[in-house]
């Protein structure tokens, strides 16, 4: 490609061959052009983020690679305005573009809004398919405490995995259904709540990673927040070696909900007795949650006893 070949083959890019053919080419034409070449090409007029979307992407995501922050002006344009046929074509580097903004700290710039917007549009080229972007999203509405701006991504259904076409990792699908649960969580929706962290329980492997104990840990704490039962690690979702892996780490939660389940007095000492750990792991609040229901039970047992 030289600079005239590129500019005319995005702007006559129409059909699905035109669109692989260009995918294949732009990004090593990106990285051997200047960096006033490529502002030139974002600004100038002659790519419409709505109209040449791959294109755009494509020669973005070289800009923000070599950039301390990037260029937020032209993501706010591109993820509002890209077309969704396209991006299927593009979606790891529009995965990489969100990743770098989503790092960007900027108070002037609305980044859950521009966030969501780009990925419901990706959602559109891709449905159903769990990308890096959906653990990015889930992050930084969990750390800004916008919660309810999640919910309409987080609880889209995502089915299937394409790693090859838009970089997952195993850690963002672990990262994502945890950032899930506590997100739920946050919500009290419970039952969503439990089904987000069981979801990271279900790789396959002997293996356990962190992420996987936090997320058993905080799912023992909603089990009992939501149904006053433990809920127990099936044998379908875990091998045995990792099932004992996961007990082994969290000793001090199966010690409170065994206490819970033989009074509010045991687990109001045992949740005193671990409380350092319970600290740490930030999950005391859940913890207080827990005693909470505990008294709301035995309070309407009593209730309709003497009713």
């Amino acid at each position: 490609f030289k600079m005239d070949q590129a500019v005319s083959a995005i702007l006559n890019a129409n059909t699905h061959e035109h669109l692989l053919d260009l995918a294949s080419k732009l990004p090593g034409f990106v990285k051997r052009i200047s960096s006033q070449q490529i502002d030139a090409l974002l600004t100038d007029n002659v790519i419409n983020p709505s109209v040449h979307s791959l294109a755009y992407t494509e020669i973005l995501a070289q800009k923000v690679s070599s950039s301390k922050s990037p260029d937020l002006e032209a993501v706010m344009r591109l993820f509002t305005q890209a077309n969704p046929a396209q991006l299927s074509y593009c979606a790891k580097s529009f995965c990489y573009i969100g990743h770098r903004t989503v790092q960007t700290k900027s108070s002037n710039f609305p980044t859950v809004y521009v966030i969501r917007e780009g990925l419901r549009r990706l959602v559109q080229a891709q449905p159903n398919v769990i990308t890096p972007l959906h653990t990015d999203f889930a992050l930084l509405c969990l750390k800004s405490k916008q919660y309810y701006a999640a919910l309409d991504i987080i609880t889209t259904p995502c089915l299937s995995i394409n790693s090859k076409q838009n970089g997952l990792e195993i850690v963002d699908y672990l990262s994502y259904y945890y950032y899930c649960g506590m997100i739920f969580s946050a919500l009290k929706k419970w039952s969503a709540a439990l089904e987000a962290f069981q979801m990271t329980l279900c790789v396959p492997g002997s293996n356990i990673s962190q992420i996987q104990i936090e997320s058993y840990k905080k799912m023992m704490l909603v089990s009992l927040a939501h149904t006053g039962e433990n809920l127990s690690i099936s044998t379908k979702l875990l091998s045995p070696m990792a099932a004992k892996a996961l007990e082994h780490h969290t000793q001090e939660y199966s010690d409170f909900c065994r206490a819970f389940k033989r009074s509010f007095d045991d687990a109001f000492k045992i949740a005193n007795q671990h409380a350092q750990p319970f600290i740490l792991d930030k999950n005391m609040g859940l913890i207080k949650q827990c005693l909470a229901q505990h008294s709301r039970r035995r309070i309407a047992r009593l209730t309709s006893t003497y009713m």
